[in-house]
């Protein structure tokens, strides 16, 4: 399956989308999506379409190859590297932009 994203240079690709999933952050749920382009695994926000992080290919294997566990693991990676709060505002505002 396909999925279309927005880039920092301007613009959309498309990308093929492997996996799909709900996380809840601060009593609200937000929809991402495990995506694959030229040899990079990434994690997008579904509604923006805005990148949130790379997902490794050892994140992936520790994940046993189940790309939704490894989104998940890589998100939680970043909200205790940038805090939650942090987190969450960038992918509110993202969303209020739609």
């Amino acid at each position: 399956m396909k999925f279309t994203i927005k880039i920092k240079e301007g613009g959309t690709i498309e990308v093929k989308q492997l996996a799909t999933f709900t996380h809840q952050i601060k009593h609200r749920r937000f929809r991402f999506v495990v995506t694959a382009h030229n040899n990079e695994i990434t994690l997008s926000h579904r509604i923006s379409t805005m990148k949130v992080c790379t997902i490794t290919y050892t994140t992936i294997a520790s994940a046993k190859g189940d790309y939704i566990n490894a989104g998940r693991i890589s998100l939680d990676r970043l909200i205790e590297k940038t805090g939650i709060d942090r987190v969450y505002d960038a992918l509110n505002n993202a969303e209020k932009e739609q």
